[in-house]
C-alpha cells in the first residue's frame, strides 16, 4: 500500500459514523467493490482510481474544516453563556430582567 493510501486509511478510520457513511457513498458512486458484514465494510484500497482518491480526500478535507468551524462556534456559544451567567450572577445585565418562576401564574 502506498503512503498516500495508508494516510487515507488513517484519516477514514478517524471519521465519525455519519462521515464514514459518506465514504461508503463515494465508494459506491465510483463503482468500487466492497464487502460488508457485522464487523463493517471492507475495501481493497488498491482498487481505488485517482478519481476515487481525490473524491475521498476532498470529502475528508471538507469534514475537517466543518468540524473545526463547529468546534469554534461551540466555543463561542459556551463563552457567551459564561458571560451572560456572570452578568446575571453579578446583577449587571444591561437591561431589566424579571425572572419569573414557572409555577407563577400570569396576572390578568
Amino acid at each position: 500500500m502506498t503512503v498516500d493510501l495508508i494516510q487515507l486509511k488513517t484519516e477514514i478510520d478517524n471519521l465519525n459514523n455519519y462521515e464514514t457513511e459518506e465514504v461508503r457513498n463515494i465508494i459506491e458512486r465510483n463503482s468500487i467493490p466492497y464487502t460488508k458484514n457485522s464487523n463493517g465494510i471492507f475495501i481493497n484500497m488498491k482498487s481505488f482510481d485517482n478519481s476515487t482518491i481525490n473524491d475521498l480526500k476532498t470529502f475528508i478535507e471538507f469534514s475537517k474544516k466543518s468540524r473545526k468551524i463547529l468546534e469554534n462556534k461551540s466555543r463561542e456559544v459556551d463563552n457567551e453563556k459564561k458571560n451572560i451567567n456572570s452578568l446575571i450572577k453579578n446583577n449587571k445585565l444591561p437591561f431589566n430582567v424579571k425572572v419569573k418562576d414557572i409555577d407563577d401564574k400570569d396576572e390578568e
